[in-house]
């Protein structure tokens, strides 16, 4: 499937259902579903709070928001 857009985190999902939303993409093995997707996640807020002074949380505390809210959409 090289080059086709995957959204495996719902059922039925198209790539028409994300695609103009992606701030980023890049591409991962399977074996970088943990670890690696958690740093991952964690320097691109750490890269967007510095690119965006004027919000006032810490790392941790934006990331504790980022999970709340996926907590949040998954009710």
């Amino acid at each position: 499937m090289k080059g086709k857009i995957l959204d495996c985190t719902r059922k039925n999902s198209s790539e028409n259902d994300f695609v103009n939303e992606l701030a980023e993409e890049i591409e991962i093995n399977p074996n970088q579903i943990t670890d690696f997707k958690l740093q991952y996640h964690q320097y691109f807020l750490e890269k967007y709070l510095l690119q965006h002074p004027e919000i006032q949380y810490s790392l941790e505390k934006f990331w504790k928001i980022r999970e709340e809210c996926i907590f949040a959409l998954q009710s």
